[in-house]
């Protein structure tokens, strides 16, 4: 049997045979669910279809960077969106952190020391870096 790794465009050097084959993968977990693998040509076309749609949103991204910057320059998010948001400090190994929490879930971080800033998308429009540094929202 001749193999590939994944995401890479040559065969494996070693052949599987009889002797060194151990198993059949034929579920996987993720996220604690179950899931059937997929062979034969039903899982290379879903393989490929997954692999399509991970090009297709790269390029969507690249298309919509512009207006996404020219929006969010705008502030009509600002003033149609204000979601609760939920602000936590924190003390860690690389300096003081402060987490920004929406529905349970971490919407940005700031390392204070460093003012280095990530932000999950679209948040990036309501919470402005500048105006936390002052300690406003």
């Amino acid at each position: 049997m001749i193999t590939r790794g994944d995401n890479n465009p040559k065969n494996d050097e070693d052949l599987v045979t009889e002797k060194n084959l151990v198993g059949k993968v034929t579920h996987y977990e993720r996220n604690g669910k179950i899931h059937k693998v997929w062979n034969g040509r039903l899982g290379m076309l879903r393989a490929r279809v997954l692999h399509g749609r991970l090009h297709f949103i790269k390029a969507l991204k690249f298309f919509l960077k512009r207006p996404y910057r020219i929006l969010k320059k705008t502030g009509i998010v600002t003033k149609l969106w204000r979601p609760e948001i939920e602000t936590i400090h924190f003390e860690t190994q690389d300096g003081p952190l402060v987490k920004y929490v929406h529905k349970g879930r971490t919407v940005a971080s700031c390392w204070t020391d460093t003012n280095r800033w990530w932000f999950r998308r679209p948040y990036d429009f309501i919470i402005d870096p500048k105006a936390k540094a002052k300690g406003k929202r």
